[in-house]
């Protein structure tokens, strides 16, 4: 199974979303899954509405991917 995980840029940066996200990942993998993760740039808060989405987000979820699931958080 292809799974594609969406997420903001995991980096060094921790926090309780990056670590769920890392968890999801590798349980995943653990379990036999091809995960690829998608680390989108985090905007500014109050820019967020205004910026386009990331084409290569739009690429996955036109089914252009091959993957058989698109977690998005």
């Amino acid at each position: 199974m292809r799974v594609l995980l969406v997420t903001y840029a995991l980096g060094d940066w921790i926090s309780g979303g990056t670590l769920y996200n890392r968890r999801i990942a590798g349980t995943l993998a653990a379990g036999g899954a091809e995960v690829e993760v998608l680390a989108l740039a985090r905007p500014p808060y109050l820019l967020a509405p205004l910026e386009r989405p990331d084409p290569r987000l739009a690429r996955a979820l036109s089914g252009a991917g091959g993957y058989d699931v698109v977690v998005v958080d």
